[in-house]
């Protein structure tokens, strides 16, 4: 009966053959300096702590500067939100992956219920025992190396989606800023088109002039008031653009701020392509190719069979005595060798050696554009900022004149698009050329530019 006691022993023994478990934190990238002086949500180890700590739907008022926009971006943003609870799924995957498999206990009852002397159970023998599974050829431990390398490129995925949330927030804060010039700009002229529209009635009443010329009068203020509608709407679509880069359909703040006239040079083209390499859709492939070997390493270590040790305690009723029973099982690798997912990730890696090579080109390629094009536009900007843009406030001189002129005779008092027979809108109306957005780039050419946050990025 001392030997019962030998079975907890012999668990233990077994756990020691198979290796101890180790537990791995995620390994976030670090952060690109754009917008590295931000903090982003990283989602808490323990869902118990997480469900603790949810966070309201931010509800921003008063007016925001573009940190305070971003802040609220990287912190709130469903989809970065997701894709970090991706890397702690990975980093569970990789505990997971890096634990040993379970001992079996099983039982055998034997020479029973027969005939004669093995009729009852007087003769039958029990047996209790313990088996194993012994990983041999480094399993575990290149399963686990898989599982981290997986890990490690859903962090790559993170400061992905990061990067691109900062890009398309710093878009939408620029889109909605020049909206609210536009619809500063549109008040301002349909105020000035009120005016003009009352002056010209006031002479008309007074029979200085024809009734055509309120007519005329009439369609520059309809035109005018149109186009502040048009500017209203597009207004408000620029704040709910902003508002759901942090997750909320309803803008609950009053205005942004900001300067549209300061355009920073893009950097030299030397910088650009220093940079290039840590681009995290290029930098992540270094990642993706060491998972792409370990894979293959992996598939090969499985083709070598695992045994499972058999150790047990039986009690045999004749003599009654107990005893040991031991035992090996090794399965025979004559049909199935792995040798198909063998050939997989080989031929997986192979596709990974071709496509590392395009995406640094690719994100190369599109160095050159921007750099070409963006310092005229720089300069054109500083030109037409200092020419074509009114202060807040003040009217432009080309509508004073046009108001100061409206008292005089009727050929001065009307509009310029009633010189012919349709009705055109004034060149004052048009909209200044520095009252536009900005030409969107791309997230993936915003990311290869880290020196222009100085500016616009905190």
């Amino acid at each position: 009966m001392k030997l019962l006691y030998l079975a907890p022993a012999a668990l233990g023994l077994l756990a020691v053959l198979s290796g101890c478990a180790t537990t791995y934190d995620a390994a976030w990238p670090p952060p690109r300096p754009l917008g590295d002086a931000v903090s982003a949500y990283h989602p808490p180890q323990s869902p118990a702590s997480a469900d603790s700590l949810v966070a309201r739907d931010p509800s921003p008022e008063g007016v925001l500067t573009l940190r305070e926009v971003l802040a609220l971006a990287l912190l709130h943003n469903p989809d970065l939100r997701a894709f970090g609870w991706e890397v702690r799924a990975r980093e569970a995957h990789t505990l997971q992956a890096g634990l040993p498999p379970n001992p079996e206990i099983g039982t055998d009852l034997e020479n029973f219920a027969g005939g004669g002397p093995v009729s009852g159970t007087d003769a039958a023998e029990l047996t209790v025992g313990l088996s194993q599974l012994i990983e041999l050829g480094g399993d575990r431990r290149r399963r686990r190396d898989v599982a981290a390398l997986e890990r490690d490129l859903a962090g790559w995925d993170y400061e992905t989606v990061r990067l691109d949330v900062l890009t398309e927030t710093a878009q939408a804060f620029t889109d909605l800023l020049a909206a609210q010039q536009r619809m500063l700009l549109a008040d301002s002229l349909s105020r000035q088109a009120e005016l003009f529209y009352e002056s010209v009635a006031a002479r008309v009443e007074a029979g200085k002039v024809s009734a055509l010329e309120e007519r005329r009068a009439q369609v520059v203020r309809s035109t005018a008031a149109i186009q502040r509608e048009r500017a209203a709407r597009e207004l408000a679509a620029a704040r709910v653009r902003l508002s759901a880069t942090w997750g909320r359909t309803d803008p609950t703040f009053e205005r942004v701020v900001g300067d549209l006239s300061v355009v920073v040079p893009p950097p030299p083209m030397a910088t650009l392509e220093a940079f290039v390499e840590r681009n995290p859709d290029v930098a992540r492939w270094s990642a993706e190719m060491a998972l792409r070997r370990a894979d293959v390493a992996l598939e090969k270590a499985r083709r070598i069979p695992n045994p499972s040790l058999l150790l047990g305690v039986r009690r045999l009723r004749d003599l009654g005595e107990t005893a040991l029973t031991t035992g090996v099982s090794i399965p025979l690798s004559i049909f199935d060798r792995n040798q198909g997912a063998i050939r997989e990730a080989e031929y997986r890696l192979r596709q990974g050696k071709n496509c590392a090579a395009p995406k640094r080109r690719a994100r190369g390629a599109c160095l050159p554009k921007p750099t070409r094009c963006w310092p005229p536009h720089t300069a054109r900007s500083a030109r037409c900022g200092k020419r074509c843009c009114p202060q807040r406030g003040r009217t432009s001189p080309p509508r004073r004149k046009a108001t100061a002129k409206a008292s005089s005779t009727s050929s001065r008092c009307s509009m310029p698009s009633a010189s012919s027979s349709k009705p055109r809108t004034s060149t004052s109306t048009r909209w200044p050329p520095t009252t536009r957005p900005a030409p969107k780039s791309s997230a993936s050419s915003a990311r290869l530019s880290p020196t222009s946050q100085t500016s616009e990025y905190p």
